[in-house]
């Protein structure tokens, strides 16, 4: 059965007209397992001597709401999900190749990462950019100078993030969910992202500190070692089907897929939204508090 989700109330009347529909699907894990002892981190946004902005990892004892058998825990992708990594890859792509190979370049891509990442489970994103840069501009049969090879790693810190990211993000945890980032990238970069987003995160799990990429299983494994949580109190939020939801299947964890794209469903996700601005609303559905 398909259930209609309204978008959030205080925006509904107003939009209702223009809003996507939202589809959820029931898939939710049917029983708790124990939670071990452990101690889980939250980011905060904190400023040094030299009034630079930076966000940095705090711990939480056992015992507070973190960690409690009652706490609700929300993890993300980032880039595609929270980060538009479409826009900042191919903005970078078109300053290199032009306008008119943008889409092609982007293409090629998009099918170069989940190459380079399986070969080498354990490179930092940043040689991973690097790499799928060089592929691109060979199949474009284009020169890449020396001083461009990083361009894609160099541009991270800038993707934009999409607009009803943070409020979204802020309204969740205002209605007391745990937020954790679970990203194929390096710290620096969603350090950056994270700074970018403007809403703390409790933890941020990253390819280059687990020695895997998604779709591998390596940071759900290690959210779960770093958090104790409950994975019957855990839904997973993301964009790719193939990075997230389909490895979330498979782990039994419900997934919320951000079906940007407007792509067909796969890999029977607990709920489809076009954004992430009906997401508290989705989210209180699919795990009621």
């Amino acid at each position: 059965m398909v259930l209609l989700l309204p978008p959030q109330a205080a925006i509904a009347i107003a939009v209702a007209a223009a809003t996507p529909t939202a589809r959820a699907f029931v898939n939710t894990p049917s029983s708790s397992r124990a939670r071990p002892p452990s101690l889980a981190g939250f980011a905060e946004n904190t400023a040094g001597s030299d009034g630079v902005a930076r966000m940095t990892l705090k711990i939480r004892p056992e015992g507070s709401n973190l960690v409690s058998g009652e706490t609700r825990w929300a993890t993300f992708d980032c880039y595609g999900t929270l980060v538009d990594w479409n826009r900042g890859i191919g903005d970078q792509l078109e300053r290199l190749f032009g306008a008119e190979s943008r889409a092609a370049a982007l293409a090629r891509y998009h099918e170069l990462e989940p190459q380079i990442e399986a070969e080498t489970p354990g490179a930092p994103y940043r040689d991973v950019l690097a790499r799928c840069l060089d592929g691109v501009s060979e199949s474009l049969g284009r020169d890449l100078p020396d001083e461009e090879r990083d361009a894609l790693g160099r541009s991270l810190p800038d993707w934009p993030v999409f607009p009803e990211v943070p409020a979204a993000l802020a309204e969740a945890r205002e209605r007391g969910w745990n937020l954790v980032i679970l990203s194929n990238t390096d710290r620096e970069f969603i350090e950056a992202s994270m700074q970018r987003i403007g809403v703390p995160f409790e933890l941020a799990i990253v390819a280059s500190e687990v020695g895997s990429y998604k779709p591998a299983h390596g940071h759900w494994r290690e959210f779960q070692q770093q958090t104790g949580a409950d994975p019957a109190r855990h839904v997973h939020v993301a964009a790719s089907l193939f990075h997230d939801v389909e490895p979330s299947r498979d782990l039994g964890i419900p997934c919320v897929w951000i079906n940007r794209l407007a792509e067909p469903v796969r890999g029977e996700p607990a709920a489809e939204l076009p954004d992430l601005e009906p997401l508290p609303d989705t989210l209180d559905r699919v795990l009621p508090a």
